[in-house]
């Protein structure tokens, strides 16, 4: 057993006994520092950088041999990542104090890819991934494409980044570029989410734009609810027999033409947030764009008396076609490390 008690007079950290029966202190020292007692028999099986470490070969392992239990430092880690990775490979549960978040989770990767023992924690990653179902960032997104691409979990990964293509805009790059730790995932995963992004948003954009052909391809009139007063142009209850803002008793039958239906379509995608389409469809993600699609009917003001509107019936085909495109949305495909 390690006496530690003069190291910590001389002001080292309390020591974090994981094995109570090990035969090494780990002394992990990056932004913070930390003293873990462990077995070099659990870690070596478990990593072979750990196993290489305490080969007699390399200066710790020499210490292995000469000392009862020494200390070896290990430089440039993460003590919250080490302290769950050395408690999974003793047999341990994570510490409960500090639960794994995405980014966590992203950094606990890049350390078992460091220390070669991605397979040991496999296990795990599956609990954490289910308890990471909810993405709230661009960052967590990256984070969670991360760990899948690590811990080599080709179907996390598909479904990852299916989530990615439809729930971040085109620009989530820049609010990557201010996390270091994303510099892991290969560049051809980010230029491969942009274009599958502005590919998905490009191909909505024309749905949303080719309903003003089908309009404009079907002349037909219908009478609509309402009189329309011919001086000021304002719309009055069927029962009107004068303007009263204008005093004009010169009122018409109300119709719904291919003109007035066309008018009335961007009047709708304006009301929604759609259009102009090129200032949403560049800041806007394709759920984002999807949900202000399926709202339009909703909030269009258009009294036709037809049975079947042709409005209404290309908005209902518009927001069919969108969730259709969305449902075909695909996965990326892990890539070597």
């Amino acid at each position: 057993m390690p006496d530690d008690s003069s190291s910590q007079a001389d002001g080292a950290f309390d020591l974090e006994r994981i094995d109570p029966e090990g035969n090494v202190i780990l002394l992990v020292e990056g932004q913070s520092t930390a003293r873990f007692l462990v077995s070099s028999k659990i870690l070596s099986m478990a990593s072979q950088v750990f196993a290489k470490l305490f080969n007699s070969k390399f200066s710790e392992g020499i210490q292995m041999t000469h000392s009862t239990c020494p200390t070896i430092s290990i430089h440039g880690d993460d003590t919250a990542a080490m302290r769950t990775i050395i408690r999974i490979l003793h047999y341990q549960d994570p510490p409960q104090d500090n639960p794994i978040n995405a980014e966590s989770f992203a950094i606990i990767a890049i350390h078992c890819d460091k220390y070669d023992c991605i397979k040991a924690l496999r296990p795990w990653t599956f609990k954490w991934f289910s308890d990471l179902q909810s993405i709230a960032t661009a960052e967590e997104y990256g984070y969670l494409l991360l760990a899948a691409h690590l811990f080599r979990s080709a179907e996390q990964f598909s479904r990852i980044s299916v989530k990615a293509q439809t729930r971040l805009s085109s620009k989530f790059l820049l609010e990557w570029a201010a996390v270091d730790i994303l510099n892991y995932l290969p560049n051809h995963v980010e230029n491969e989410l942009v274009n599958r992004i502005e590919k998905l948003l490009c191909h909505i954009h024309t749905e949303l734009q080719s309903v003003e052909n089908y309009l404009r391809n079907d002349q037909w009139g219908y009478i609509m609810d309402g009189k329309v007063c011919m001086n000021c142009g304002r719309t009055l209850p069927d029962t009107a027999k004068r303007c009263r803002p204008c005093s004009s008793s010169d009122l018409r039958v109300k119709y719904c033409t291919g003109d007035s239906r066309i008018a009335d379509y961007f009047a709708v995608l304006r009301k929604s947030r759609l259009w102009p389409s090129m200032e949403y469809f560049h800041s806007c993600s394709a759920t984002e764009i999807t949900l202000r699609i399926s709202q339009t009917k909703a909030a269009l003001r258009h009294s036709c008396q037809a049975v079947s509107c042709p409005l209404e019936l290309e908005l209902d085909e518009l927001v069919r076609n969108v969730n259709g495109i969305i449902g075909k949305v695909k996965g990326l495909e892990l890539y070597p490390l």
